[in-house]
């Protein structure tokens, strides 16, 4: 999962395939700044939880088949960021 900026300005978050975002109301002509704020996923979220006190644990699931021993799946953010830049079509963008 992750939250987009554009200018300090909260474009949107993306969590499921295909990953992508309209940030066309936030760019402006020059330079901009882009920020993405990627979290973990959820499965190691509760790995993790299996290694500390158990009064600091801050998430709850009702199934949870993952132990201390688990292996921990990849995570963060995969290959590269992309602009795409399309041109309008009778004012519509493809």
């Amino acid at each position: 999962m992750a939250k987009v900026y554009v200018n300090d300005n909260y474009a949107g978050g993306v969590w499921t395939y295909p990953y992508k975002l309209d940030i066309t109301d936030f760019i402006i002509p020059g330079e901009n700044e882009l920020v993405i704020e990627v979290v973990n996923n959820w499965m190691n979220h509760l790995i993790g939880d299996q290694n500390i006190p158990e009064n600091q644990i801050d998430t709850w699931c009702f199934v949870n088949p993952y132990n201390r021993e688990s292996i921990l799946q990849p995570s963060g953010l995969f290959g590269p960021v992309t602009i795409n830049r399309f041109k309008p079509i009778n004012g519509i963008y493809d």
